[in-house]
């Protein structure tokens, strides 16, 4: 709908004396748009410019104003102007002025932030890497964190979405603009690792959101209380089955979920188990994942048989899938296929909100078993991957297979873990980091949409390399979180090169390394009985350490050249390795385990 309608209120002190001041009014016709390209244009810009001028007064109502001052300055003199603004009222301004900015001086300010940005950015800490890499680590952390912003004032009112003053009563932050499709695939699954209590406070928006409107379902992408139903799917039940899932649940779960399951029957796939339209795909893929959502948070809630209903809508995505052309399809509502032109999987908008039926039909991350067996098993769908990857222009911009300007693919390369071949997810995972994104702002290759850069359904981002990075993740979580960190090194290889190489890229637990087998049993049992009897409100830092490079970590491309190359630096100087050493390598990297982060409960005052 994008009817979005706020007032910005402003209160402003300057710390000079105003003297020379006045006011302006423009003759800006009821019919003309007020949109962004037209307030600059011509028109309009020549109708402010012959707008009289105001003096003698010291007060203006009215449309299409503006105010000026001038001061009289002496060489390099600075007039600083302070302000406060508020969505609620003028009052709500004064108090957030002084509440926020009153008397502080211009250093100050710029101090503060400075503090509040490095505090926020220490959520994840890293270790290694050029200063190059971590500009960059870290600007794309800064673009996560823009949106959804604050939207309460310091005394915690906050506009409606009935246009009345409400208080969250100190139970949450009110925040707006979710831009549900562009940022249910990786910024919130990221917030809720590193700072869950804005996930709380974005759930909860969306809940009040939907309660105080009347609607009674969740918005895919709000904006100032504004249903703007901006793009498709329900990515909302994404971030609340998501939040539940990791202990965020300060909010009202029933409620929540009733307006899920509306959200649901609204826009969803019922009653075809398809939806027919010109972006059919589209529309049916992310239905289909967003009731998955719904089944998953039902089963934690007891609600077994909507568990089982809504699991069942999840597998909707089988029935655009033609099994003659090997792909998915768009369909009509009398279930007759829509026509397949030439070069159909590679048409942008056939069936797909801005991208292809071959970019948006990997969008199974709920089912990639299910997925993978419609599409001809693994060994078939490992050939499309690669292929889908190889035609990719290196230059990384828009294009026809791995279009990382968007986000409908930002799962694919993480497909490969789920196919027993992780070391391409590492990758492509680094080609991604280091074609697409850069320390100056055109070389950034990705979409970065109210911070959808920076996982979906069952552990799919599983061992992605980024840049060789240790990190330390910070967080406060309601309950234990799960952190997929390291491999299994057991089988057949303790004690070998093998271990002597995964000794120093593996994490550490409790002092001793995975690579003995005899130690990782009786930790993990340990770990579970921790986790099993901790209780919510705990806090803790997990050492992630990431997924070694795989082949290039030791500079080569291929099996046949890791082959060649000596594993000195690894423990055994200048000696090849042979066919059975690369059979071993692959073999662990080929397995995964989970490793969960150590809590500790707070003290209760």
């Amino acid at each position: 709908e994008g009817q979005a309608d706020y007032t910005v209120y402003f209160y402003a002190q300057v710390d000079k004396p105003m003297e020379n001041y006045g006011f302006w009014r423009a003759d800006i016709p009821d019919d003309w748009v007020r949109k962004r390209d037209e307030v600059v244009s011509v028109p309009y810009l020549q109708r402010v410019a012959a707008a009289p001028v105001v003096t003698g007064i010291d007060r203006i109502e009215g449309r299409h104003i503006g105010f000026y001052t001038e001061f009289g300055t002496r060489q390099d003199e600075q007039v600083i102007l302070r302000a406060g603004i508020s969505f609620v009222d003028m009052e709500g301004a004064r108090k957030n002025f002084e509440a926020e900015i009153a008397g502080k001086a211009f250093d100050q300010v710029a101090r503060e932030a400075r503090e509040l940005w490095n505090r926020e950015l220490a959520r994840i800490r890293i270790d290694g890497g050029s200063d190059r890499q971590k500009t960059i680590f870290y600007t794309a952390l800064y673009h996560t964190m823009i949106d959804p912003r604050i939207y309460t004032d310091a005394d915690g009112r906050y506009p409606g979405a009935d246009g009345r003053i409400h208080t969250t009563g100190g139970r949450f932050t009110k925040r707006t603009i979710f831009s549900g499709w562009d940022v249910f695939r990786s910024q919130m699954p990221l917030q809720t690792i590193i700072n869950p209590q804005l996930v709380s406070d974005l759930v909860n928006s969306l809940v009040t959101m939907a309660d105080e409107s009347g609607r009674h379902y969740f918005e895919r992408w709000e904006i100032v209380n504004a249903y703007s139903g901006c793009m498709l799917g329900n990515p909302a039940l994404s971030v609340l089955a998501d939040a539940y899932a990791k202990g965020i649940r300060s909010y009202d779960v029933e409620k929540a979920y009733r307006y899920a399951v509306n959200s649901s029957k609204r826009f969803g796939n019922d009653p075809l188990g398809y939806t027919p339209s010109e972006l059919c795909i589209s529309h049916t893929l992310e239905y289909a994942y967003a009731d998955w959502c719904i089944s998953r948070l039902a089963e934690q809630l007891g609600k077994r048989e909507d568990a089982a209903l809504y699991a069942a809508k999840g597998q909707a995505y089988r029935n655009i899938f033609d099994r003659e052309k090997g792909w998915f399809r768009p369909r009509r509502a009398d279930g007759a296929w829509e026509p397949w032109p030439e070069n159909a999987r590679t048409t942008e908008w056939y069936g797909c909100i801005e991208s292809n039926p071959y970019q948006q039909g990997w969008f199974v991350p709920h089912d990639v078993e299910g997925m993978v067996e419609l599409m001809g098993g693994r060994e078939a769908v490992l050939r499309d991957l690669t292929e889908f990857f190889d035609k990719t222009p290196s230059d990384m911009l828009w294009n026809d297979y791995y279009n990382h300007a968007n986000e409908p693919v930002h799962l694919v390369p993480f497909l490969f873990n789920r196919l027993g071949q992780p070391w391409q997810t590492q990758k492509w995972t680094r080609h991604i980091c280091e074609k697409a994104y850069a320390d100056k702002v055109e070389a950034i290759r990705a979409v970065e949409a109210i911070g959808s850069k920076f996982g979906i359904g069952r552990d799919m981002h599983i061992g992605d390399t980024i840049i060789g990075i240790k990190g330390r993740v910070g967080f406060e979580a309601a309950a234990p979180m799960l952190i997929i960190a390291a491999h299994k090194v057991l089988e057949k290889h303790t004690l070998t090169k093998w271990q002597i190489y995964w000794k120093d890229q593996v994490a550490t637990w409790y002092g001793m390394f995975l690579h003995e087998a005899q130690y990782l049993e009786p930790v993990m049992r340990d770990i579970e009985a921790m986790l099993a009897s901790s209780q919510r409100n705990v806090t803790g830092t997990v050492e992630l350490i990431l997924r070694p490079y795989s082949y290039t970590l030791v500079g080569v491309d291929s099996t046949f050249d890791l082959m060649k190359t000596d594993f000195g630096e690894y423990g055994e100087v200048n000696k090849a390795w042979t066919a059975d050493d690369v059979k071993g390598f692959t073999k662990i990297l080929g397995n995964q385990i989970k490793i969960y982060h150590n809590v500790q409960k707070r003290n209760k005052k």
